[in-house]
This record gives C-alpha cells, structure tokens and sequence, in this order.
C-alpha cells in the first residue's frame, strides 16, 4: 500500500516542528491512510498517488491522522463524522 499523504504533509497539519516522532507519525500516516481505504471497501482506485489522491480523501486521511495522533488510548472514534462525509461520495452503499 502506497501512503497517500506524506509525513511531512501530516506533520505540518499538526504543526509539529520536532522530530521525536517521526517514527510515530510515519506509522501513524500507513494507518490513516489504510483505514480510509479500508473503509471505502475497495472503491479507491488502485492508481491514487500522493500526487493525484481527490483532495477530500486526501483530507479524510489528514483528520484520520489527526485522531490516530491526538488519541492514542483509543477513546474516540477515528472515523468520524468529518471524515465519513469526506468520503461518502466514493463508498459503496451497503445492501440490506
């Protein structure tokens, strides 16, 4: 899996400037970027790059990051609302 967004990108989001957790936000940017894949159930195009992801999964994958980072004790959900408006023009909806 390609990520989709890149550290430095994630990290300037959070307007972290120090390097301790690069590691971290490394992982954390795989993550992100996997459960928006994950939940758009196979209709992101296997095609997307960092360069030509649609803005608003690229920004999906940013506030997913911004909750992976900000939560680490797993309290909240990482895809929230935003999110799932961000991307619900490129889910398939579920049948009954």
């Amino acid at each position: 899996m390609v990520a989709l967004i890149t550290v430095a990108g994630a990290k300037r989001r959070l307007r972290l400037d120090f390097a301790d957790d690069d590691v971290l936000a490394s992982e954390l940017v795989n993550e992100a970027t996997a459960i928006v894949l994950n939940y758009l159930k196979g209709r992101a195009n296997p095609a997307w790059t960092e360069a030509n992801v649609p803005f608003d999964v690229k920004a999906a994958i940013y506030l997913a990051f911004g909750r992976l980072y900000g939560n680490r004790d797993g309290t909240e959900e990482i895809l929230s609302d935003p999110v799932k408006a961000l991307l619900h023009s490129y889910r398939d909806p579920a049948l009954a």
